[in-house]
């Protein structure tokens, strides 16, 4: 998932040059707006999911930074990811009531009155995303067969000047499935943002 989400930020990120109201349509995903409030919620909830929400520093709210246009491509992404789980995955692991108030406890929901229906909604979203992404990487796996690990080694011979082709074989085909995957996900991606007509407002 990591992955996935990463070379999508790589791919996609933007400079932002817009103003910080926290509430301004920063994207159009599927027809439907996000906000910036939203891509917030989105990055707070990222945080408070895996323990206390007591050190939120690496929520941005200040859409000119390219922190928060780091946080708009994974809230698009995720975006994508939820609308492609619709007919595939309903069930997804609820919120619990001591997440919730965790959350809602934090310092920037507090600022921005985050209310308990923009939680659950924003964690469906979330939820579900995360399902996809993490049924598109298992399918997302490649195999690289020892004749393009060859060619590879030949062409390269001199990035590996100790040992012989079988010393390397493991780090080559490592090097080559994690390339071709980089490339799949380019192609999966620049295909959502066209099947889901993805505009982004701040870059």
């Amino acid at each position: 998932m990591k992955i996935l989400i990463s070379i999508f930020i790589a791919l996609f990120g933007f400079t932002a040059q817009s103003s910080t109201l926290i509430t301004q349509s920063v994207a159009e995903v599927n027809s439907e707006h996000l906000t910036s409030r939203q891509v917030v919620l989105t990055a707070l909830l990222s945080v408070c999911m895996k323990g206390k929400c007591s050190n939120t520093n690496s929520v941005v709210t200040n859409v000119k930074s390219d922190a928060f246009v780091s946080q708009l491509s994974k809230a698009i992404f995720e975006r994508l990811a939820y609308f492609e789980s619709v007919g595939v995955f309903e069930d997804y692991k609820a919120i619990t009531k001591s997440q919730i108030n965790r959350t809602m406890s934090a310092q920037i929901a507090r600022k921005l009155q985050f209310n308990q229906q923009e939680i659950l909604k924003a964690h469906r979203v979330k939820a579900l995303a995360k399902k996809y992404i993490d049924f598109k990487d298992k399918n997302l796996s490649v195999y690289i067969t020892n004749a393009e690990a060859r060619k590879f080694y030949a062409k390269n011979k001199a990035s590996y000047p100790k040992g012989q082709f079988k010393d390397h074989l493991a780090s080559i085909k490592k090097h080559l499935q994690e390339k071709r995957k980089r490339l799949r996900v380019k192609d999966w991606v620049v295909n959502m943002q066209s099947k889901y007509k993805v505009k982004q407002f701040i870059n």
